[in-house]
């Protein structure tokens, strides 16, 4: 499962399906993995499944963001703390970081 703020994430929204004619059952529609072997753990869906797979892609981009926003914390330092004479930082480098640290990040949202 994952871990969120220290809280375990349950993933328990992913389409479903009945097992089998009239059974009470129900799997994955994706992946055809039963819900009870799941009991909502995202790598229990086989690889290839849809759900898993958009999962894991949210994850990564969320992670992603949270570490954008990080570096753009610690390269504002960096910059704040140069000191009024940079005559000796490439210009192009000063208007890169300059433009980094104004343009909003993308959530991907």
């Amino acid at each position: 499962m994952c871990s969120i703020g220290g809280a375990a994430m349950n993933y328990n929204d992913y389409p479903t399906e009945p097992m089998g004619d009239g059974s009470l059952y129900r799997q994955c529609k994706s992946c055809k993995v039963p819900v009870l072997e799941i009991n909502g753990e995202l790598d229990k869906h086989r690889p290839w499944c849809e759900y898993r797979q958009e999962m894991k892609a949210r994850q990564l981009r969320d992670e992603l963001l949270e570490e954008n926003l990080w570096l753009r914390f610690l390269l504002g330092q960096v910059f704040h703390s140069l000191p009024e004479q940079r005559d000796w930082l490439d210009p192009e480098i000063e208007k890169g970081m300059k433009a980094a640290l104004e343009s909003k990040p993308r959530t991907g949202r």
